[in-house]
């Protein structure tokens, strides 16, 4: 239904008392109960020698016949077009919603860009953390290695003069095939730093560009 504003010029209404305006409330309802549903009443503004009121009705006649009815005067009834506030100047047309632009298919929809920030350094500061223990126990393995570890050259048997044998050996139990271990985590490592790297550099791209 359509929206009307009323305009009403009562000399000294400013000072009505609140008994006196809830009489004049009292009537307005009174009439509106027997028009139903061809007009309702939303709320009025007070001002020093006019009321403002806000009509939901079929037809500007039904307010005049409202006002009439309930010996209110009715200066003006002005049919309401359009409402606006403060949200409608973040968009260039009032009748559509206004949806975040989103620059960057990756970006978290809905996120507040101070939340989509907190995310990127959160998973940067766990990725490094991650990282920062895997290295450490690369680095402790690699601290116990030249222990580990010894090479020894074996003479030719029977005081021959066929070729030396150079043979690696353990010590204190420790198995040669942790050397491949070694070797193969530290590839581990620098794979992970480097995936750790490109991805962290990918969440802040994603983050610029959904604030942008």
């Amino acid at each position: 239904m359509p929206k009307y504003l009323i305009e009403r010029s009562i000399p000294g209404s400013g000072t009505l008392s609140p008994d006196e305006l809830q009489a004049i409330s009292c009537k307005s309802n009174s009439v509106l109960a027997e028009m139903a549903p061809r007009a309702q009443w939303v709320h009025s503004y007070v001002t020093d020698d006019k009321i403002y009121c806000l009509y939901i009705a079929n037809t500007p006649d039904d307010v005049r016949e409202h006002a009439r009815r309930g010996g209110f005067p009715a200066d003006a009834v002005l049919a309401v077009r359009a409402v606006i506030d403060p949200s409608t100047g973040e968009t260039t047309d009032p009748h559509l919603e206004r949806k975040p632009i989103m620059t960057n298919p990756t970006a978290t929809p809905g996120v507040p860009r101070l939340q989509r920030e907190t995310i990127g350094q959160s998973f940067a500061r766990r990725s490094a953390t991650a990282i920062a223990g895997f290295a450490a126990v690369i680095i402790s393995i690699l601290a116990t290695a030249p222990a580990a570890f010894a090479m020894r050259v074996d003479p030719p048997q029977n005081g021959g003069s066929g070729a030396s044998t150079t043979t690696i050996s353990a010590h204190n139990g420790t198995n040669p095939w942790e050397l491949t271990l070694i070797v193969a985590s530290i590839v581990v490592l620098a794979s992970l730093i480097v995936f750790a790297v490109m991805r962290t550099r990918s969440r802040v791209r994603s983050v610029r560009h959904a604030t942008s």
